[in-house]
Protein backbone atom coordinates (compact mmCIF):
# COMPACT_ATOMS: atom_id res chain seq x y z
CA UNK A 1 0.00 0.00 0.00
CA UNK A 2 1.61 3.18 -0.89
CA UNK A 3 2.21 6.41 1.35
CA UNK A 4 0.09 8.63 -0.43
CA UNK A 5 -2.78 6.32 0.71
CA UNK A 6 -3.06 7.80 3.96
CA UNK A 7 -3.78 11.22 5.47
CA UNK A 8 -0.71 13.92 5.93
CA UNK A 9 -1.28 13.76 9.69
CA UNK A 10 -0.61 10.00 10.04
CA UNK A 11 2.26 10.15 7.87
CA UNK A 12 5.52 10.46 9.89
CA UNK A 13 8.27 12.68 8.55
CA UNK A 14 10.61 10.07 7.54
CA UNK A 15 8.98 7.44 4.51
CA UNK A 16 8.88 3.68 5.83
CA UNK A 17 12.11 2.24 5.39
CA UNK A 18 13.36 -1.73 4.86
CA UNK A 19 13.88 -1.30 8.51
CA UNK A 20 10.45 -0.37 9.78
CA UNK A 21 9.15 -3.59 7.15
CA UNK A 22 11.93 -5.59 9.54
CA UNK A 23 10.38 -4.63 12.49
CA UNK A 24 6.84 -4.85 11.32
CA UNK A 25 7.75 -8.45 10.80
CA UNK A 26 8.81 -9.08 14.05
CA UNK A 27 5.88 -6.97 16.10
CA UNK A 28 3.20 -9.38 13.63
CA UNK A 29 4.92 -12.35 15.63
CA UNK A 30 4.12 -10.90 19.09
CA UNK A 31 0.85 -9.28 19.05
CA UNK A 32 -0.63 -12.46 17.63
CA UNK A 33 -3.19 -11.05 15.05
CA UNK A 34 -5.31 -9.28 18.02
CA UNK A 35 -4.75 -5.96 16.20
CA UNK A 36 -6.36 -4.98 13.23
CA UNK A 37 -5.69 -1.83 10.93
CA UNK A 38 -9.53 -0.56 9.03
CA UNK A 39 -7.75 1.04 6.19
CA UNK A 40 -11.60 2.66 5.40
CA UNK A 41 -12.22 3.80 8.57
CA UNK A 42 -8.51 4.27 9.43
CA UNK A 43 -8.54 2.84 12.85
CA UNK A 44 -6.67 0.25 14.75
CA UNK A 45 -9.41 -2.04 16.73
CA UNK A 46 -8.06 -4.82 19.16
CA UNK A 47 -9.69 -7.70 19.96
CA UNK A 48 -10.54 -7.83 23.92
CA UNK A 49 -11.90 -11.39 24.29
CA UNK A 50 -15.27 -10.99 23.24
CA UNK A 51 -15.48 -8.37 20.07
CA UNK A 52 -13.15 -6.59 17.63
CA UNK A 53 -13.25 -3.22 19.96
CA UNK A 54 -11.80 0.17 17.56
CA UNK A 55 -8.60 1.56 19.70
CA UNK A 56 -10.30 5.40 20.34
CA UNK A 57 -7.18 6.38 22.47
CA UNK A 58 -4.27 5.00 20.78
CA UNK A 59 -3.77 1.98 23.00
CA UNK A 60 -1.94 0.56 20.09
CA UNK A 61 1.18 2.44 20.85
CA UNK A 62 1.26 1.20 24.22
CA UNK A 63 1.01 -2.54 23.17
CA UNK A 64 4.43 -1.68 20.94
CA UNK A 65 5.96 -0.19 23.73
CA UNK A 66 4.69 -3.03 26.06
CA UNK A 67 5.84 -5.56 24.10
CA UNK A 68 9.14 -3.57 22.70
CA UNK A 69 9.88 -3.23 27.04
CA UNK A 70 9.27 -6.76 27.44
CA UNK A 71 11.83 -8.10 25.10
CA UNK A 72 14.49 -5.23 26.60
CA UNK A 73 14.11 -6.85 29.86
CA UNK A 74 15.80 -10.08 28.36
CA UNK A 75 19.35 -10.96 28.55
CA UNK A 76 21.78 -11.67 25.81
CA UNK A 77 20.23 -9.08 24.06
CA UNK A 78 22.89 -7.72 21.34
CA UNK A 79 23.90 -4.11 20.51
CA UNK A 80 22.10 -4.02 17.32
CA UNK A 81 18.70 -5.53 19.12
CA UNK A 82 18.50 -3.04 21.38
CA UNK A 83 18.90 -0.51 19.67
CA UNK A 84 15.88 -1.78 17.41
CA UNK A 85 14.05 -2.30 20.30
CA UNK A 86 14.71 1.18 21.87
CA UNK A 87 13.74 2.31 19.03
CA UNK A 88 10.49 1.07 19.33
CA UNK A 89 9.65 3.22 22.41
CA UNK A 90 9.79 6.39 20.05
CA UNK A 91 6.49 7.45 18.73
CA UNK A 92 7.83 8.15 15.18
CA UNK A 93 9.40 4.63 15.48
CA UNK A 94 6.05 3.43 15.74
CA UNK A 95 3.92 5.27 13.80
CA UNK A 96 6.11 4.10 10.90
CA UNK A 97 6.33 0.01 11.83
CA UNK A 98 2.50 -0.02 12.89
CA UNK A 99 1.99 1.74 9.11
CA UNK A 100 3.62 -0.91 7.84
CA UNK A 101 2.08 -3.56 9.96
CA UNK A 102 -1.20 -2.02 8.36
CA UNK A 103 -0.14 -3.69 4.75
CA UNK A 104 0.48 -7.14 6.33
CA UNK A 105 -2.56 -9.96 6.06
CA UNK A 106 -4.39 -10.36 9.05
CA UNK A 107 -3.35 -6.98 10.31
CA UNK A 108 -4.90 -4.67 7.07
CA UNK A 109 -8.43 -5.15 6.53
CA UNK A 110 -10.80 -2.59 4.08
CA UNK A 111 -13.88 -3.49 7.01
CA UNK A 112 -16.40 -4.99 4.44
CA UNK A 113 -16.06 -8.71 7.12
CA UNK A 114 -17.09 -6.28 9.72
CA UNK A 115 -20.06 -7.21 11.75
CA UNK A 116 -21.22 -9.24 8.74
CA UNK A 117 -22.67 -12.40 10.43
CA UNK A 118 -26.35 -11.04 10.30
CA UNK A 119 -27.13 -13.98 13.04
CA UNK A 120 -24.75 -12.51 16.02
CA UNK A 121 -25.41 -9.72 18.35
CA UNK A 122 -22.25 -8.31 20.32
CA UNK A 123 -22.90 -7.94 24.28
CA UNK A 124 -21.14 -7.17 27.06
CA UNK A 125 -20.36 -10.50 28.41
CA UNK A 126 -20.33 -11.83 24.87
CA UNK A 127 -21.79 -13.16 21.18
CA UNK A 128 -25.64 -13.70 21.00
CA UNK A 129 -26.96 -16.05 18.35
CA UNK A 130 -30.05 -14.50 17.43
CA UNK A 131 -31.33 -17.99 16.33
CA UNK A 132 -31.15 -19.66 18.94
CA UNK A 133 -31.67 -17.16 22.02
CA UNK A 134 -28.17 -17.59 23.28
CA UNK A 135 -24.64 -17.08 24.07
CA UNK A 136 -21.99 -18.39 21.81
CA UNK A 137 -18.09 -17.98 22.26
CA UNK A 138 -16.75 -15.08 21.37
CA UNK A 139 -13.63 -15.56 18.33
CA UNK A 140 -11.97 -13.15 16.40
CA UNK A 141 -13.00 -14.61 13.17
CA UNK A 142 -16.84 -13.61 14.00
CA UNK A 143 -15.63 -10.17 13.06
CA UNK A 144 -17.66 -8.58 15.32
CA UNK A 145 -17.05 -4.81 16.49
CA UNK A 146 -20.22 -3.53 17.46
CA UNK A 147 -22.06 -4.19 21.02
CA UNK A 148 -25.28 -3.76 22.85
CA UNK A 149 -23.37 -2.25 25.59
CA UNK A 150 -25.33 -4.51 28.13
CA UNK A 151 -24.95 -8.18 29.66
CA UNK A 152 -27.04 -10.70 27.50
CA UNK A 153 -29.19 -13.04 30.32
CA UNK A 154 -31.46 -15.32 28.20
CA UNK A 155 -35.15 -15.38 29.15
CA UNK A 156 -37.74 -18.53 28.29
CA UNK A 157 -40.51 -17.00 26.91
CA UNK A 158 -43.41 -14.43 27.78
CA UNK A 159 -43.68 -15.50 31.33
CA UNK A 160 -40.49 -13.77 32.04
CA UNK A 161 -41.22 -10.42 30.42
CA UNK A 162 -43.13 -8.80 33.45
CA UNK A 163 -39.51 -9.72 35.71
CA UNK A 164 -37.18 -8.27 33.30
CA UNK A 165 -38.69 -5.45 32.13
CA UNK A 166 -42.19 -4.64 34.25
CA UNK A 167 -42.48 -1.05 33.48
CA UNK A 168 -41.56 -1.45 29.96
CA UNK A 169 -44.14 -3.89 29.33
CA UNK A 170 -46.75 -2.13 31.75
CA UNK A 171 -46.07 1.03 29.74
CA UNK A 172 -46.38 -0.81 25.69
CA UNK A 173 -49.26 -2.45 27.06
CA UNK A 174 -50.77 1.04 27.52
CA UNK A 175 -49.59 2.78 24.22
CA UNK A 176 -51.13 0.23 22.65
CA UNK A 177 -55.23 0.61 24.68
CA UNK A 178 -54.24 -3.27 25.92
CA UNK A 179 -54.34 -4.48 22.43
CA UNK A 180 -52.33 -7.25 22.96
CA UNK A 181 -51.97 -8.03 19.06
CA UNK A 182 -50.09 -5.06 18.66
CA UNK A 183 -47.92 -5.11 21.63
CA UNK A 184 -46.93 -9.56 20.07
CA UNK A 185 -46.70 -7.08 16.83
CA UNK A 186 -44.18 -4.39 17.40
CA UNK A 187 -41.99 -7.32 19.76
CA UNK A 188 -41.50 -8.96 16.97
CA UNK A 189 -40.99 -6.38 14.42
CA UNK A 190 -38.25 -4.92 16.37
CA UNK A 191 -36.64 -8.44 17.03
CA UNK A 192 -36.87 -9.59 13.66
CA UNK A 193 -34.78 -5.96 13.29
CA UNK A 194 -32.32 -7.33 15.35
CA UNK A 195 -31.02 -9.64 12.76
CA UNK A 196 -28.73 -8.01 10.28
CA UNK A 197 -30.91 -8.52 6.71
CA UNK A 198 -34.61 -7.38 5.95
CA UNK A 199 -36.65 -10.14 4.58
CA UNK A 200 -40.31 -8.71 5.39
CA UNK A 201 -39.06 -6.64 3.47
CA UNK A 202 -41.22 -3.59 5.04
CA UNK A 203 -41.06 -0.26 7.05
CA UNK A 204 -43.03 1.06 10.23
CA UNK A 205 -44.79 4.42 10.55
CA UNK A 206 -45.27 5.13 14.14
CA UNK A 207 -47.83 7.63 14.35
CA UNK A 208 -50.32 9.54 16.85
CA UNK A 209 -50.63 13.69 17.91
CA UNK A 210 -48.62 14.64 20.96
CA UNK A 211 -47.14 12.25 23.64
CA UNK A 212 -48.06 8.95 23.28
CA UNK A 213 -45.19 6.68 23.83
CA UNK A 214 -43.56 6.68 20.16
CA UNK A 215 -40.43 8.43 21.66
CA UNK A 216 -39.96 6.44 24.93
CA UNK A 217 -40.45 3.28 22.42
CA UNK A 218 -37.98 4.81 20.51
CA UNK A 219 -35.61 5.92 23.35
CA UNK A 220 -36.12 2.06 25.17
CA UNK A 221 -35.02 -0.05 21.73
CA UNK A 222 -32.26 2.63 21.45
CA UNK A 223 -30.78 2.11 24.67
CA UNK A 224 -31.21 -1.58 24.54
CA UNK A 225 -29.68 -2.11 21.11
CA UNK A 226 -26.87 0.00 21.57
CA UNK A 227 -24.06 0.11 18.74
CA UNK A 228 -26.62 -1.44 16.57
CA UNK A 229 -29.56 1.42 16.31
CA UNK A 230 -29.16 4.95 15.64
CA UNK A 231 -31.51 7.72 14.99
CA UNK A 232 -30.86 9.76 11.83
CA UNK A 233 -31.81 12.93 9.77
CA UNK A 234 -35.28 12.74 8.97
CA UNK A 235 -34.71 14.10 5.61
CA UNK A 236 -33.04 11.13 4.42
CA UNK A 237 -36.15 9.76 2.88
CA UNK A 238 -37.47 12.02 1.85
CA UNK A 239 -37.94 13.95 -1.53
CA UNK A 240 -35.93 16.84 -1.86
CA UNK A 241 -36.90 19.96 -3.67
CA UNK A 242 -35.86 18.86 -6.96
CA UNK A 243 -36.81 15.38 -6.62
CA UNK A 244 -35.26 12.62 -4.53
CA UNK A 245 -32.06 10.98 -4.94
CA UNK A 246 -31.98 7.73 -7.03
CA UNK A 247 -31.24 4.43 -5.08
CA UNK A 248 -28.60 4.10 -6.98
CA UNK A 249 -26.44 7.31 -6.08
CA UNK A 250 -23.46 7.45 -4.25
CA UNK A 251 -24.25 9.49 -0.94
CA UNK A 252 -22.40 10.47 1.92
CA UNK A 253 -25.60 10.35 4.56
CA UNK A 254 -26.36 6.68 3.44
CA UNK A 255 -22.94 5.58 5.40
CA UNK A 256 -24.09 6.19 8.58
CA UNK A 257 -26.22 3.24 7.70
CA UNK A 258 -23.46 0.84 7.15
CA UNK A 259 -23.66 -1.98 9.93
CA UNK A 260 -26.83 -0.68 11.62
CA UNK A 261 -29.90 -3.20 12.21
CA UNK A 262 -32.66 -0.67 13.59
CA UNK A 263 -32.66 3.07 11.97
CA UNK A 264 -35.35 5.68 13.54
CA UNK A 265 -36.46 8.44 11.71
CA UNK A 266 -38.22 11.08 14.20
CA UNK A 267 -41.03 14.37 12.64
CA UNK A 268 -40.07 13.75 8.65
CA UNK A 269 -40.67 17.24 8.00
CA UNK A 270 -43.91 17.28 4.99
CA UNK A 271 -43.51 16.37 1.74
CA UNK A 272 -43.02 12.84 0.23
CA UNK A 273 -41.49 9.96 0.85
CA UNK A 274 -38.48 8.70 -1.50
CA UNK A 275 -40.33 5.70 -2.51
CA UNK A 276 -37.64 4.16 -4.74
CA UNK A 277 -34.90 4.73 -1.65
CA UNK A 278 -37.36 3.54 0.58
CA UNK A 279 -38.18 0.27 -1.65
CA UNK A 280 -34.67 -0.68 -2.83
CA UNK A 281 -33.32 -0.50 0.73
CA UNK A 282 -36.15 -2.38 2.36
CA UNK A 283 -36.06 -5.05 -0.90
CA UNK A 284 -32.18 -5.40 -0.21
CA UNK A 285 -30.60 -3.58 -3.27
CA UNK A 286 -27.38 -2.75 -2.35
CA UNK A 287 -26.09 0.32 -0.82
CA UNK A 288 -23.74 2.64 -2.84
CA UNK A 289 -22.35 5.64 -0.63
CA UNK A 290 -18.93 7.76 -0.44
CA UNK A 291 -17.75 10.37 1.97
CA UNK A 292 -16.65 13.96 1.15
CA UNK A 293 -13.96 14.80 -0.85
CA UNK A 294 -13.36 11.01 -1.42
CA UNK A 295 -13.45 8.80 -4.60
CA UNK A 296 -13.90 5.90 -2.65
CA UNK A 297 -16.86 4.50 -2.98
CA UNK A 298 -18.15 1.70 -0.26
CA UNK A 299 -21.69 -0.82 -1.35
CA UNK A 300 -22.95 -3.31 1.24
CA UNK A 301 -26.19 -5.15 1.91
CA UNK A 302 -28.94 -3.19 3.74
CA UNK A 303 -28.60 -4.65 7.35
CA UNK A 304 -31.07 -2.07 8.72
CA UNK A 305 -34.98 -1.63 9.71
CA UNK A 306 -36.91 1.73 8.99
CA UNK A 307 -38.80 3.40 11.40
CA UNK A 308 -40.97 6.40 11.08
CA UNK A 309 -42.37 8.54 13.97
CA UNK A 310 -44.69 10.81 12.62
CA UNK A 311 -47.34 13.21 14.05
CA UNK A 312 -48.77 14.41 10.22
CA UNK A 313 -48.03 10.98 7.80
CA UNK A 314 -46.27 12.32 4.89
CA UNK A 315 -47.66 11.55 1.29
CA UNK A 316 -46.60 9.05 -0.84
CA UNK A 317 -46.81 9.14 -4.54
CA UNK A 318 -46.17 5.67 -5.58
CA UNK A 319 -49.36 4.18 -4.33
CA UNK A 320 -48.93 0.80 -6.15
CA UNK A 321 -48.94 -3.03 -4.57
CA UNK A 322 -45.11 -3.04 -4.33
CA UNK A 323 -45.36 0.10 -2.36
CA UNK A 324 -48.48 -0.97 -0.03
CA UNK A 325 -47.06 -4.18 0.34
CA UNK A 326 -44.19 -2.37 2.59
CA UNK A 327 -45.79 0.11 4.19
CA UNK A 328 -47.09 -0.81 8.28
CA UNK A 329 -48.86 1.67 10.54
CA UNK A 330 -48.96 1.41 13.91
CA UNK A 331 -51.02 4.68 15.57
CA UNK A 332 -50.46 5.73 19.49
CA UNK A 333 -53.89 6.36 20.56
CA UNK A 334 -53.68 7.58 23.74
CA UNK A 335 -52.36 10.77 25.09
CA UNK A 336 -49.99 11.62 28.36
CA UNK A 337 -50.37 15.26 28.72
CA UNK A 338 -51.03 16.72 32.11
CA UNK A 339 -51.01 14.65 34.44
CA UNK A 340 -50.84 11.28 32.66
CA UNK A 341 -47.27 12.39 31.86
CA UNK A 342 -44.60 10.31 33.74
CA UNK A 343 -41.77 12.87 33.90
CA UNK A 344 -39.43 9.87 34.78
CA UNK A 345 -40.31 7.51 32.62
CA UNK A 346 -37.58 7.58 30.22
CA UNK A 347 -35.03 6.55 33.67
CA UNK A 348 -36.70 4.11 34.14
CA UNK A 349 -37.02 2.70 30.99
CA UNK A 350 -33.18 2.98 30.71
CA UNK A 351 -33.14 1.25 33.62
CA UNK A 352 -34.83 -1.68 32.08
CA UNK A 353 -32.83 -1.28 29.33
CA UNK A 354 -31.30 -4.91 29.63
CA UNK A 355 -34.25 -6.50 30.03
CA UNK A 356 -36.12 -5.18 26.12
CA UNK A 357 -32.85 -6.65 25.09
CA UNK A 358 -33.35 -9.99 26.86
CA UNK A 359 -37.30 -9.79 25.30
CA UNK A 360 -36.40 -8.24 21.68
CA UNK A 361 -33.50 -11.38 21.43
CA UNK A 362 -36.07 -13.88 22.53
CA UNK A 363 -38.53 -12.65 20.18
CA UNK A 364 -36.09 -12.59 17.19
CA UNK A 365 -35.30 -16.40 18.05
CA UNK A 366 -39.24 -17.01 17.64
CA UNK A 367 -39.64 -14.88 14.17
CA UNK A 368 -36.80 -16.99 12.93
CA UNK A 369 -38.11 -19.96 13.78
CA UNK A 370 -41.52 -19.17 11.70
CA UNK A 371 -39.40 -17.61 9.01
CA UNK A 372 -36.97 -20.46 8.36
CA UNK A 373 -40.19 -22.74 8.62
CA UNK A 374 -41.52 -20.77 5.42
CA UNK A 375 -44.94 -20.51 7.69
CA UNK A 376 -44.30 -16.72 7.37
CA UNK A 377 -42.86 -14.50 9.50
CA UNK A 378 -44.24 -11.64 11.44
CA UNK A 379 -47.86 -11.65 11.90
CA UNK A 380 -49.88 -8.51 11.48
CA UNK A 381 -52.77 -7.50 13.50
CA UNK A 382 -55.86 -6.39 11.75
CA UNK A 383 -55.08 -2.35 13.12
CA UNK A 384 -52.16 -2.36 11.54
CA UNK A 385 -53.59 -3.75 7.68
CA UNK A 386 -56.40 -1.34 8.55
CA UNK A 387 -54.28 1.73 8.86
CA UNK A 388 -51.87 1.20 6.12
CA UNK A 389 -54.95 0.56 4.04
CA UNK A 390 -56.27 4.01 4.95
CA UNK A 391 -52.81 5.84 4.50
CA UNK A 392 -52.17 4.16 1.22
CA UNK A 393 -55.87 5.05 0.10
CA UNK A 394 -55.07 8.57 1.63
CA UNK A 395 -52.53 8.95 -0.69
CA UNK A 396 -54.42 7.23 -3.26
CA UNK A 397 -57.37 9.38 -4.97
CA UNK A 398 -57.98 7.22 -7.85
CA UNK A 399 -58.92 3.90 -5.50
CA UNK A 400 -61.05 6.09 -3.62
CA UNK A 401 -63.14 6.61 -7.17
CA UNK A 402 -62.87 3.19 -7.64
CA UNK A 403 -64.55 2.44 -4.31
CA UNK A 404 -67.32 5.21 -5.17
CA UNK A 405 -67.76 5.17 -8.37
CA UNK A 406 -66.82 2.25 -10.30
CA UNK A 407 -67.84 -1.66 -9.93
CA UNK A 408 -64.67 -3.51 -10.01
CA UNK A 409 -65.38 -7.12 -12.23
CA UNK A 410 -63.11 -9.25 -14.19
CA UNK A 411 -65.08 -8.81 -17.56
CA UNK A 412 -66.38 -5.51 -17.16
CA UNK A 413 -64.99 -2.74 -19.25
CA UNK A 414 -65.25 0.76 -19.60
CA UNK A 415 -64.52 3.72 -22.16
CA UNK A 416 -61.20 4.98 -21.11
CA UNK A 417 -62.35 8.68 -22.02
CA UNK A 418 -65.85 7.76 -20.10
CA UNK A 419 -63.89 6.80 -17.14
CA UNK A 420 -61.66 9.63 -17.10
CA UNK A 421 -64.36 12.34 -17.39
CA UNK A 422 -66.08 10.38 -14.27
CA UNK A 423 -62.78 10.94 -12.21
CA UNK A 424 -62.71 14.42 -13.02
CA UNK A 425 -66.50 15.17 -11.61
CA UNK A 426 -65.64 13.10 -8.97
CA UNK A 427 -62.78 14.94 -7.59
CA UNK A 428 -64.56 18.00 -7.74
CA UNK A 429 -67.95 16.56 -6.28
CA UNK A 430 -66.07 14.54 -3.97
CA UNK A 431 -63.73 17.61 -2.54
CA UNK A 432 -60.59 15.34 -2.91
CA UNK A 433 -57.56 16.90 -1.80
CA UNK A 434 -55.30 18.55 -4.66
CA UNK A 435 -55.29 18.52 -7.72
CA UNK A 436 -57.04 15.87 -10.22
CA UNK A 437 -54.46 13.55 -11.69
CA UNK A 438 -53.62 14.23 -15.57
CA UNK A 439 -54.95 11.79 -18.20
CA UNK A 440 -51.31 10.47 -18.05
CA UNK A 441 -51.05 9.86 -14.65
CA UNK A 442 -54.68 8.64 -13.94
CA UNK A 443 -53.70 6.36 -16.45
CA UNK A 444 -50.25 4.57 -14.97
CA UNK A 445 -52.25 4.34 -11.78
CA UNK A 446 -54.80 2.44 -12.81
CA UNK A 447 -52.11 0.28 -14.90
CA UNK A 448 -50.07 0.09 -10.96
CA UNK A 449 -53.27 -1.62 -10.05
CA UNK A 450 -52.96 -3.85 -12.59
CA UNK A 451 -55.97 -3.21 -14.66
CA UNK A 452 -55.53 -3.16 -18.30
CA UNK A 453 -56.33 -0.49 -21.51
CA UNK A 454 -56.97 -2.46 -24.97
CA UNK A 455 -57.65 -0.92 -28.07
CA UNK A 456 -61.42 -2.24 -29.48
CA UNK A 457 -63.37 -0.63 -33.15
CA UNK A 458 -65.38 1.43 -30.61
CA UNK A 459 -62.28 3.53 -29.13
CA UNK A 460 -59.74 2.18 -26.07
CA UNK A 461 -61.08 0.46 -22.89
CA UNK A 462 -60.49 -0.40 -19.36
CA UNK A 463 -60.98 -3.87 -18.58
CA UNK A 464 -61.52 -5.26 -14.79
CA UNK A 465 -63.98 -2.08 -14.03
CA UNK A 466 -66.96 -0.43 -15.17
CA UNK A 467 -68.12 3.07 -13.53
CA UNK A 468 -71.57 3.18 -12.09
CA UNK A 469 -74.64 4.76 -13.48
CA UNK A 470 -76.70 7.46 -11.91
CA UNK A 471 -79.69 4.79 -11.08
CA UNK A 472 -76.27 2.03 -9.29
CA UNK A 473 -74.92 5.09 -7.33
CA UNK A 474 -78.54 6.09 -6.06
CA UNK A 475 -79.14 2.60 -4.74
CA UNK A 476 -75.77 2.33 -3.43
CA UNK A 477 -76.33 5.68 -1.20
CA UNK A 478 -80.07 4.04 -0.25
CA UNK A 479 -77.85 0.95 1.15
CA UNK A 480 -75.18 3.00 3.00
CA UNK A 481 -78.09 5.21 4.68
CA UNK A 482 -79.80 2.27 5.71
CA UNK A 483 -76.50 0.68 6.69
CA UNK A 484 -76.89 0.93 11.11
Amino acid sequence: MSEDEFDDEEVPSAGIGPEDYRQAEWLAQRLRLKWRYDHTAKDWLHFDGVRWAPDQVNAVHYAVRRVASGSLQKSGLGGDEQKRLFSLLQWPTQERVLKALATFPGYGTNGDEWDSDPYLLGVQNGVVDLRTNQLVPSAPEQNVTKTTGLAFEPIAGPADFDRVAPRFMQVLREWMSGDDDMVAFLLFWFGASMFGFSPEQRFLLMTGIGRNGKGALKHSILKATGDYSEELDPSLYMRAKYGGARSNEARADLLKLKGLRITFFSEPSGGTFNEELLKAHTGQDRISARALYSNNVQSWDPTHSINFLTNNLPAVEDVGPSMGERVMVADFRESYEGDRQDRRLYGVLEREAAGVLALLVWAASIWYIRWDSDSGGLILPERVVEQSKEFMERNDPVANWLNERCRRERAATSPSQVAYENYLEWHVSSGAPGEAFSAVKWAATLQKKGFTKSKTKFGMRWEGFTTLGAMALAEQDLDEDETP
